[in-house]
């Protein structure tokens, strides 16, 4: 019945309320002595002068908390880092950066008693005005960036009235003294900047400038023209590329301060990381550098919208057609770069690069025409 019902809930509730309290005093009792046996241990040891064993509990706990603390400041310092990597923003676009401001004065700058450094490259791996920009706007001076090539008056190899910071060079060996940069080396800083695109746009870009310069070519050439070049000096170009990267890198009197690649250059992620990577060369080497917070902002200003835009879109500096290769010729540039990967197996940064480039000619589309075409 509901009588019989509430009557066994009642008893029940009583005999739980009872249990509890005897849980609780059985709690304390052992409480109880616990504090006992704790007590007669302690005057066991200060009456037996054991202070051994005092100072070993002293110093357990002593390192328990300094652990603790290790612990907790290594806990910071991961928070510390995660704050300062989102504070960077994530990816960027271009247009993330029109608005930037530098604000580094470089009106102090002291009386230079610096030596240049080796700018080298590939035949417009870079563009020359491009690698002017950049070096005149990390180090503040108006002309520091100079070539090697030019000549005028109180201006000869880079050296004139301006103080020069970077000198470019892409014929490490033609044009100069016997042995190259290496007889020069009392007059340059011991660490280079090496320049570095992939073969496979670099020798394109060369052959255009070539054209441009020596024989009146406007815009790019027309592509039956660089099928022609192509499928003719194909060998001869990739070793050039090869070679140039070879002795600079074979220098006695100089090291790899950094290699500035050009796909890097003109991506808005990589693009100032890799100039804050120059600074810091250029840093060490004694000049006056910008902080990182005005490097992105340098980047951007110093390889320009236009530019930037235009490779966003085609990955080139002409846009009338993408210079390609055959199967065969694709197959032969991959082989190359994994020989210099070979080469220079214990250069992680290098390595690195070139993988990159092997990734991107393995997805290139295949150029199915032929410059020369194979008489019968």
């Amino acid at each position: 019945s509901e009588a019989e019902e509430k009557i066994s809930r009642r008893c029940t509730g009583r005999r739980r309320r009872v249990i509890s309290v005897y849980q609780i005093l059985a709690t304390l009792g052992i409480l109880a002595l616990v504090l006992r046996l704790f007590d007669n241990s302690r005057r066991d040891v200060a009456s037996s002068g054991n202070a051994a064993v005092a100072t070993n509990v002293r110093s357990s706990v002593s390192t328990m908390a300094t652990t603790q603390k290790s612990m907790t400041a290594q806990k910071l310092s991961g928070t510390d880092v995660i704050a300062k990597s989102a504070l960077s923003g994530g990816t960027k676009t271009i247009s993330d950066f029109e608005s930037c401001n530098v604000s580094i004065d470089y009106s102090n700058s002291k009386e230079w008693n610096t030596k240049p450094l080796w700018f080298s490259s590939y035949p417009d791996s870079i563009p020359d005005n491009t690698h002017k920009s950049i070096i005149n706007n990390l180090t503040g001076l108006k002309a520091g960036g100079k070539s090697f090539y030019a000549s005028m008056k109180g201006l000869r190899h880079c050296f004139g009235t301006t103080e020069t910071a970077t000198c470019q060079n892409i014929h490490p060996i033609v044009g100069m003294n016997k042995g190259g940069p290496d007889d020069l080396s009392q007059k340059y800083y011991d660490k280079f900047i090496f320049a570095i695109r992939n073969p496979a746009t670099a020798i394109p870009a060369f052959t255009n400038g070539k054209a441009i310069k020596y024989h009146g070519v406007k815009g790019q050439v027309p592509i039956s023209d660089w099928r022609k070049h192509r499928d003719e000096y194909m060998t001869g170009m990739m070793d050039a590329w090869k070679l140039t990267l070879k002795t600079w890198k074979d220098m006695q009197n100089y090291k790899v301060g950094a290699y500035l690649p050009y796909e890097h250059l003109m991506d808005p992620n990589k693009g100032p990381q890799a100039l804050s990577r120059i600074a810091n060369v250029l840093k060490t080497a004694g000049f006056v550098t910008p902080s990182e917070d005005d490097i992105p902002c340098i980047w951007y200003q110093s390889v320009g919208r236009e530019q930037l835009e235009q490779y966003r879109q085609f990955q080139y500096e002409y846009s009338d057609y993408f210079p390609g290769y055959t199967e065969d010729q694709k197959e032969y540039l991959m082989k190359e770069l994994w020989s210099v990967i070979d080469e220079y197996a214990d250069d992680e940064e290098l390595i690195s690069i070139l993988k990159e480039y092997r990734d991107e000619i393995q997805e290139m589309i295949v150029d199915t025409e032929k410059g020369i075409v194979e008489e019968s």
